[in-house]
């Protein structure tokens, strides 16, 4: 029967890679009879502001297995994020998870393609219903991207994506230097909302490949 109960971390290391998660949504993370998934919320303040992070692990853990930092989207911590935020720490990584909501206080996270905007109000959720682009300060992904090598580069995208099209996805991947890895998956929608399982399987393999290809 498997089990879930609270822990306390004595240490964890830290490892250069970055996950960050997108909005969709995942089934429920399944163990073994033998695993456990220990979880943990601990407040802390930054820059003087409360901030709740949350910790995650598996019993027993995966073979050398790195440290996964895990950014939720836009809308905060709740739901479909908690439910990818556990299956990364089923797959046997050591997760440490935050609201971006929380942590950037009001702005909003990049996730729109290569146009992404700096700065964030409520009227500018409107573009969930436009899919259009907020008149607020905006950066380029590919810009970024070109410059995050040697750090492995993963990215897994919809076919049928409402807010990135896959041309544009490829130009960011393009513009990055290796190592870098595109999974596409032929999904209905921006939440992968038809192939969830495929999704949650794409995610675990994209951390490995991060793992193994991370410089060190």
């Amino acid at each position: 029967m498997t089990q879930r109960r609270r822990f306390g971390y004595a240490a964890l290391t830290l490892v250069s890679s970055l996950v960050v998660a997108s909005c969709a949504s995942l089934p429920p993370p399944r163990l073994e009879a033998n695993q456990t998934l220990q979880l943990r919320a601990m407040p802390v303040r930054i820059s003087g502001g409360p901030l709740e992070i949350h910790l995650a692990r598996r019993v027993p853990p995966r073979a050398n297995a790195p440290l996964v930092v895990f950014a939720s989207g836009d809308g905060g911590w709740f739901g479909t994020a908690v439910g990818m935020f556990e299956t990364v720490a089923t797959a046997g990584y050591p997760v440490v998870g935050v609201s971006s909501r929380a942590l950037l206080r009001g702005l909003r996270p990049p996730g729109q393609g290569d146009a992404n905007e700096l700065g964030w109000r409520w009227k500018d959720a409107l573009i969930d219903l436009t899919h259009g682009v907020p008149n607020e300060p905006r950066f380029s992904t590919i810009a970024v991207a070109g410059r995050v090598a040697p750090t492995p580069l993963a990215v897994i995208n919809s076919t049928h994506d409402e807010f990135v099209p896959a041309g544009e996805v490829d130009r960011i991947v393009a513009a990055a230097q290796q190592p870098k890895r595109l999974w596409t998956i032929a999904a209905a929608d921006h939440r992968f909302s038809d192939k969830q399982i495929e999704l949650a399987a794409r995610l675990a393999e994209a951390i490995d490949w991060v793992r193994k290809n991370d410089p060190k």
